[in-house]
């Protein structure tokens, strides 16, 4: 569970704005990762993309995002696509890329009942205004 763990926890440092150690987890958790966790693999190319993305390295963070949601998408697991595509919106600087990803993550959010991703995506389509 290590990998796992270090991976979330790396998002969980990224989201409270200590970038430095986000990194660090990211990476550990990363080394640690077996090949076949698709879902630490996955959380952790979101995680990539986010940090990338305060880094303001756009062209890097969009690579990120769309390698997970291309290992997302050969999983059975919804919820795990719906906030690979949140995450690859959350890079997108606007325009109809970020509303095609939030509209994706409404979409596949809501096929698994996943009320909280499914809200998420809303909210952050409104903001957009779409």
């Amino acid at each position: 569970f290590y990998p796992t763990a270090a991976v979330l926890l790396a998002r969980a440092l990224l989201q409270q704005g200590h970038v430095d150690e986000a990194w660090e987890n990211l990476k550990a958790g990363e080394a640690a990762t077996a090949s076949d966790d698709m879902f630490t693999i996955v959380g952790a190319h979101c995680v990539r993309a986010r940090l990338l993305g305060v880094a303001g390295r756009m062209t890097e963070a969009e690579e990120s995002g769309r390698k997970a949601i291309e290992l997302a998408l050969q999983s059975d697991d919804l919820s795990l696509q719906a906030e690979a595509f949140l995450d690859l919106a959350g890079v997108l600087e606007g325009g109809s890329a970020k509303a095609e990803a939030l509209n994706a993550a409404l979409e596949v959010a809501g096929r698994k009942e996943n009320v909280v991703l499914a809200a998420t995506a809303r909210t952050k389509l409104s903001e957009l205004g779409e």
